[in-house]
């Protein structure tokens, strides 16, 4: 759990410099491992892409 929970911290970092950074961004999107631990870390921190995994994300694991 404590692993997770640093790779979780370590995407949400690397997500805010990816954000600025056009060659990052497209690493990632075409890096299929790294786009998920990415995607988790993410969806923790903004709920979901739509209103339905917002409200219902843990319902939906």
């Amino acid at each position: 759990m404590k692993q997770e929970q640093s790779l979780l911290r370590l995407g949400a970092d690397s997500l805010k410099k990816a954000a600025l950074n056009e060659e990052a961004k497209n690493f990632i999107l075409n890096n299929e491992v790294l786009f998920k631990v990415l995607k988790k870390a993410a969806d923790r921190y903004i709920g979901g892409e739509t209103i339905k995994e917002t409200l219902f994300g843990s319902e939906m694991e």
